[in-house]
């Protein structure tokens, strides 16, 4: 009987066996417009379920829709609210529809969560231990992505990776004096 969000909620604790987690994902995250949440803030609680039980392909299918559509609609900043249907009916840089306060923040940094997520579970860099003085890149680009790049700040500098599964290039750079656990995609 868990709705959306009480669903994702379930799944990232961990304490769900495999076939509670299958029948959540069936009955709450199956369909990809049922899964789009109406605020990006709580969009990243679904990405961080989805990705628990390994569907990638689902969480870049909903990061397409979500924050692709912000940007088909014309948006260089993630939204306080967003519907990809709005794009059927308003044409680029229109007039969004209004929020229960009259207004939609189009520069809103609770939507911004899916950088994190991208970093963390795309990219792949996670620190093991406060500051990253260790850490994991462990990245997941699901079916459709074929290559990544990017870094992640931290105290010591930047962890910067770059994987291309089409050609089997990768390059880790990380700074002096920490230690990374290194995963390679599957192609």
């Amino acid at each position: 009987s868990f709705g959306l969000h009480a669903a994702a909620d379930a799944m990232t604790t961990g304490l769900l066996e495999g076939g509670e987690q299958d029948a959540l994902f069936e009955k709450q995250f199956r369909d990809r417009v049922n899964r789009i949440s109406l605020t990006p803030f709580n969009q990243y609680f679904i990405l961080q379920a989805l990705s628990r039980i390994g569907k990638y392909d689902d969480a870049l299918s909903t990061v397409r829709d979500l924050w692709g559509g912000m940007i088909k609609y014309g948006g260089t900043t993630t939204f306080e609210v967003y519907r990809p249907s709005w794009n059927t009916v308003i044409a680029p840089n229109d007039a969004v529809p209004n929020s229960q306060s009259g207004i939609v923040s189009l520069c809103h940094p609770w939507g911004a969560g899916v950088v994190r997520w991208l970093n963390e579970e795309v990219l792949g860099i996670v620190p093991t231990v406060p500051g990253f003085k260790t850490y994991d890149v462990l990245p997941h680009l699901g079916r459709t992505l074929t290559k990544v790049s990017g870094a992640t700040p931290t105290p010591f500098g930047e962890i910067r990776v770059s994987f291309d599964v089409g050609s089997g290039a990768c390059s880790v750079s990380a700074p002096t004096g920490t230690v990374g656990r290194i995963g390679i995609p599957k192609v």
